[in-house]
């Protein structure tokens, strides 16, 4: 089931990379039909990848995926592609100082500035790429407003930058390592008289001539390790096993702390949804209880915490009800924060309210968080 990658030398004595994605379950195969990439990964094949995690991530709880890697192995997929679109876009010939980032262009609706950004990025330059896939993913349930081409986009910036950032604090790591043993080199060595030799000076200085000490010269040797830096920085192998570990491992940390906030909404829908399991045969058929289970929000927290109305029980055979139509506009509003959906669709005020037109979709976005029958 794990994802693989293929280099086959192709005549020209390039290398041709093929990306085989990890095989997925039945019911996720039969709509997201993950195929092996040769070359360089198109557009419409990143997509598919990117809505193949995200559904994936509906999905971690259920018995077909519980115990299985399938999530790291396709997130693992997803950086190989993107590690290739980096390499194709920027070659290894450019030092990373040179190197010019743009950014897609953003929609009204996400109001982020986003600015190229040249060499290594700053912290401030990464804060604004974040919050703006944030923001981006917050409409991922609105079919209306979402853009899959433009998610993929800045997913890939955010890659390309940080990849950046750390290609140069790996070669300051390289460069102060190479100056340390340098100038353990360089320090005089007492004689077994304890005496220290005479500063050589260069055997062709004519008479009156001054001549700077070897220890003068070091600005040379500094020199000269910039350009092997630079050089080594070049070695495609050692440059991708340092910065594959190093990326994974911070992959790795950031995914621990999705699949936490991951399990408690999954275990707050599941109650919602085992309720709804058939449990109740008579003459009349099947019978269904959805029960009245609230859904936590990213922090663990229910409705109720924050004064908002939820899922009552009807009395009728244990079913529950909760209309989202009948949510005046500030609860509607209040329901969006609280479960971080939509922020750009919330006008701040006295009291919170939905943007003009748009009121509409808000109620979509509640209702695809809330229900299991989604609109």
């Amino acid at each position: 089931m794990s994802s693989r990658v293929i280099s086959a030398a192709n005549d020209s004595s390039n290398e041709a990379i093929t990306l085989v994605p990890p095989q997925l379950p039945p019911f996720l195969a039969n709509v997201f039909n993950l195929k092996p990439i040769v070359g360089n990964p198109s557009r419409g094949e990143a997509k598919l990848v990117h809505e193949a995690v995200r559904a994936l991530n509906n999905f971690l709880h259920t018995p077909d995926l519980r115990d299985t890697n399938l999530s790291i192995e396709l997130s693992q997929h997803l950086f190989d592609i993107q590690m290739v679109c980096h390499r194709q876009k920027y070659p290894t010939s450019v030092l990373p100082n040179d190197v010019i980032y743009d950014p897609p262009t953003l929609p009204s609706y996400i109001s982020v500035e986003l600015k190229s950004v040249t060499g290594p990025p700053s912290n401030k330059e990464i804060a604004s790429v974040h919050s703006a896939l944030r923001i981006s993913e917050s409409f991922a349930n609105v079919p209306s407003i979402f853009d899959p081409d433009l998610h993929v986009q800045l997913s890939q910036h955010l890659f390309d930058i940080q990849l950046a950032r750390h290609v140069q604090r790996s070669m300051v790591q390289r460069a102060m390592t190479a100056i340390s043993v340098s100038q353990n080199q360089d320090t005089p060595q007492r004689d077994s008289g304890g005496n220290i030799p005479e500063t050589q000076t260069s055997p062709t200085a004519t008479p009156g001539q001054v001549t700077e000490p070897t220890e003068t010269q070091r600005p040379i040797l500094k020199q000269s390790n910039s350009l092997n830096e630079a050089v080594s920085y070049q070695n495609p192998n050692e440059r991708d096993v340092t910065h594959g570990t190093e990326l994974m491992i911070e992959i790795r940390n950031r995914l621990d702390d999705i699949s936490r906030i991951l399990v408690g909404t999954q275990n707050s829908l599941a109650r919602g949804f085992n309720s709804s399991s058939p449990h109740t045969y008579d003459y009349k058929g099947i019978g269904y209880d959805l029960g009245a289970h609230s859904l936590i929000n990213n922090r663990g927290e229910v409705p109720e915490d924050h004064n908002l109305p939820t899922f009552k029980s009807s009395g009728n055979a244990g079913t529950a009800s909760f209309s989202i139509n009948n949510l005046p506009e500030s609860e509607l509003a209040r329901y969006l924060r609280f479960y971080s959906l939509g922020e750009d669709m919330i006008e701040e005020g006295e009291e919170l309210k939905i943007k003009s037109d748009i009121i509409n979709d808000a109620r979509a976005a509640l209702s695809r968080r809330l229900y299991l029958k989604r609109r």
